[in-house]
């Protein structure tokens, strides 16, 4: 909502709520390399090294000439919306709302998506470690992908949407950027964690895969020659 939110006050005369360029550069870092730090380990193991590496650097050039194409463009435009509304009229315009509303919706799916499996089996440890209980893991990823019989990433993903949904009515989402920003110490954790993690991986493939966060040995065992 936010494209449609600050193209709006735009159109009425209204000056949207800035924040400062450091937050919105460690926002953006945030948000592309943090979802980028989730995704690449698996997309590599799936591609390979030299198939990944040539879709990323694909993918890098057809970003950076759409990237290029906007800033010729617009000009001094202070929003692309308005470039759109320049050369196509009324329908650019809300062309350029919709799309970019779209897309964030998408990324927002995928973002729920990965909160709620990742906090499931952290809650489930939690539980299980701190409060004694006896708490099976359930792979959400499993059909059928609903369970409501036990403690399971269903009832995790009900609790969030409700509290994600309460959090974003709130009209000043202006602290929650500058709350985001502080991500960027996390994201440079992850980025040590994957790049450390990965360099020692290239010197062993003995790998034993866990079941669930119930099943910590050491992810290396050497009975096994996968």
């Amino acid at each position: 909502m936010f494209p449609l939110i600050g193209a709006q006050a735009a159109a009425d005369g209204e000056q949207p709520a800035k924040s400062s360029s450091l937050v919105i550069i460690f926002s953006c870092w945030n948000t592309m390399v943090g979802s980028a730090m989730v995704s690449l380990p698996w997309a590599f193991s799936e591609s390979g090294i030299i198939l990944g590496i040539l879709i990323s650097f694909t993918s890098f050039i057809i970003s950076y000439y759409t990237c290029a194409l906007i800033i010729i463009t617009a000009k001094d435009d202070s929003d692309y919306v308005f470039t759109l509304k320049k050369y196509y009229g009324m329908k650019g315009w809300y062309l350029g709302l919709i799309g970019p509303t779209i897309l964030i919706f998408g990324a927002i799916t995928v973002y729920f998506v990965v909160i709620v499996q990742s906090l499931y089996p952290l809650l489930v440890v939690l539980l299980n470690k701190a409060f004694k209980m006896d708490l099976d893991y359930i792979n959400p990823n499993e059909y059928p992908y609903w369970h409501f019989e036990a403690f399971s990433a269903s009832y995790v993903a009900i609790v969030m949407f409700v509290l994600l949904v309460t959090v974003s009515m709130k009209k000043d989402l202006s602290i929650f950027m500058r709350m985001g920003s502080i991500g960027a110490v996390c994201v440079s954790s992850l980025i040590v964690f994957v790049v450390g993690y990965g360099i020692y991986s290239l010197t062993n493939t003995k790998y034993k895969f866990l079941a669930g966060p119930g099943d910590v040995p050491s992810p290396i065992d050497p009975s096994l020659d996968i």
